[in-house]
């Protein structure tokens, strides 16, 4: 069965521990690293043979194994490394998906995947829902009017989705003052959209630009990162639910200005 069947990253041994993923109006699902594929002849022959060739050499550091298994292990292992050598392709089985080759309006599902759990968001209403099947609202009231950024039936959330990668370099100077840079790591994956929604104020509709990212990252709690751009000055009321808990908090808008707002949970 392929790893990624578990919830798990084909990668995480490497140390990328998640990564996101798409699931289809038609069922089908894409990952960002895949590990599921078509097994050729060539491909159930070494696997006929694989697990028993690592367990024997387990058996080879430990000493206990026989001399006629090591004789075995030995015939496997050469036969092994010519057969990889005829047919490389089957040492790469981990396929690596471009996100944005993507048609976003085919999608029903975006993902981050990983550990044996999944946090993620349909594309009919924007709800964002935690592993435990535990949901995440946002919405904010303008005057006495509530208008939802998630759960809205009149915006389209498949339009403009977002995956991203927060990563962190390490810059050093050399001895002659050029700048060296080591391999980036990545700290964090986050998923999200931008949709635009409308209320009614003092008789006039007003538009909203949401930008909406739910981030994890790897030592930290997790967040959201949430922009909004308004057409007026105004100050709002910004909610996120979460189980029984409301969490709130007035913040000011400028015409025009787009502003992000951090929530840690």
């Amino acid at each position: 069965m392929a790893i990624v069947d578990n919830m798990f990253c084909p990668l995480h041994r490497e140390g990328t521990i998640f990564m996101w993923y798409v699931l289809f109006k038609d069922g089908t699902m894409v990952y960002e690293y895949d590990d599921r594929k078509v097994r050729t002849k060539w491909d159930k022959i070494r696997m006929s043979y694989l697990e028993w060739l690592e367990n024997a050499t387990q058996r080879f550091y430990r000493r206990e194994i026989s001399t006629w298994d090591n004789i075995k292990r030995m015939v496997y292992l050469v036969f092994d490394n010519i057969l990889c050598s005829i047919k490389p392709e089957l040492l790469d089985s981990i396929v690596e998906t471009k996100f944005y080759s993507l048609k976003f309006n085919e999608i029903e599902e975006l993902g981050i995947m990983g550990n044996g759990g999944k946090i993620y968001f349909s594309t009919k209403d924007g709800i964002i829902h935690l592993d435990g099947n535990r949901d995440l609202n946002i919405f904010f009231m303008l005057g006495d009017k509530r208008v939802d950024i998630t759960n809205n039936h009149d915006v389209d959330y498949s339009k403009n989705l977002i995956e991203r990668h927060y990563a962190s370099y390490d810059f050093n100077l050399s001895n002659n003052g050029d700048p060296v840079t080591s391999k980036g790591n990545v700290d964090a994956n986050g998923i999200g959209y931008t949709v635009d929604v409308k209320a009614l104020h003092e008789d006039k509709f007003i538009n909203f630009k949401c930008e909406l990212i739910y981030v994890l990252p790897l030592a930290q709690p997790n967040y959201i990162m949430l922009s909004l751009t308004s057409e007026i000055d105004t100050d709002i009321e910004l909610h996120l639910t979460f189980l029984a808990n409301d969490d709130k908090n007035v913040v000011h808008l400028e015409n025009g200005k787009k502003q992000t707002f951090t929530i840690a949970f």
